[in-house]
């Protein structure tokens, strides 16, 4: 009798092992970057900045442009320009504030002359969150060779 319950307890282990090595993938490796569809849409400039932090960590409204992506007809946006709703900007992963040094993806749409606005996540139909909510703040993205990679299967050049 002991015998015939023999290939059950096998495969409970298998099964517990497997839940086991899944649940530790979750918990040690990174979870990927996914570069909004819906935000793209929306945007008029692609831009890679450099942001200015004061010493608090509160990002400056003033940017320095290092490349325009896919300029414009209007020509390619260069120098200082200014993000006016900067403070609201999130980024994936665990360090959810913006850092000096380091290249960011602003997806904009621009307000008049040289100031901009970071596009905000479009509200689902249906959906009951209004324009103050976390969801719909506006994500920037940490230049890397995957955001490109996703940047360029949206938004064809």
């Amino acid at each position: 009798m002991k015998i015939g319950r023999m290939p059950m307890y096998i495969v409970g282990a298998a099964f517990a092992g497997w839940l086991c090595w899944l649940g530790y993938l979750a918990f040690t490796k990174t979870s990927p970057v996914v570069v909004s569809r819906a935000q793209m849409l929306d945007a008029s400039h692609f831009l890679l900045v450099n942001v200015t932090v004061n010493e608090k960590g509160i990002p400056s409204p003033v940017v320095d442009v290092v490349e325009d992506i896919r300029p414009t007809q209007a020509g390619a946006v260069s120098g200082k320009i200014s993000v006016l709703n900067i403070e609201d900007a999130r980024l994936h992963g665990k360090n959810q504030i913006l850092l000096r040094d380091t290249v960011y993806l602003f997806v904009l749409q621009q307000v008049q002359g040289d100031q901009y606005r970071l596009v905000p996540m479009p509200r689902a139909p249906g959906s009951r969150y209004g324009l103050n909510s976390p969801l719909a703040k506006p994500w920037v993205y940490v230049w890397n060779d995957e955001v490109q990679r996703q940047l360029n299967q949206l938004v064809p050049q």
